[in-house]
């Protein structure tokens, strides 16, 4: 299902993941870390109590359960907050539209190389972005993460 509802959560993930970039986190290391977290279950789930928090506060909840934050900060100082805020909504639109998993969407596509495509894929519906990941972004079988 995917109504205003679930819109929302993913503009206050959205904001979870533009915080993140703020602070100087990959890209892709953030990415993949908030779709295997159970701060992020927790949203995708309609935890009550997890919904009515602030972006800030899942924030925060995401680095207390993932605990050494060092190893997500990028290697040269880069922020591109549009990239973290679209993908952040990208993602949490895709797991509400295609009832999919984060685990499952960080095991069978390649994360960095949709971050990397924001420019052309940011331009087009979620619903056409989601259709052309689908479509061109799937890993190889053995590259695929077990």
């Amino acid at each position: 299902m995917y109504g205003i509802y679930e819109r929302a959560i993913a503009r206050k993930i959205a904001n979870v993941f533009e915080i993140a970039g703020e602070k100087g986190f990959d890209e892709t290391k953030f990415t993949k870390a908030w779709l295997l977290s159970d701060t992020a279950n927790l949203l995708y789930t309609y935890d009550f109590n997890a919904v009515s928090q602030s972006p800030l506060y899942h924030y925060n909840s995401f680095v207390m359960e993932y605990g050494n934050i060092d190893d997500l900060y990028q290697d040269e100082p880069y922020i591109n907050d549009d990239i973290m805020y679209w993908g952040g909504y990208l993602f949490s639109c895709w797991i509400f539209i295609d009832d999919i998993k984060g685990k499952d969407i960080v095991n069978n596509y390649d994360i960095q190389k949709i971050l990397l495509c924001y420019d052309t894929l940011h331009t087009v519906s979620v619903k056409v972005a989601i259709d052309m990941i689908k479509k061109d972004f799937v890993l190889l079988q053995d590259k695929k993460i077990a």
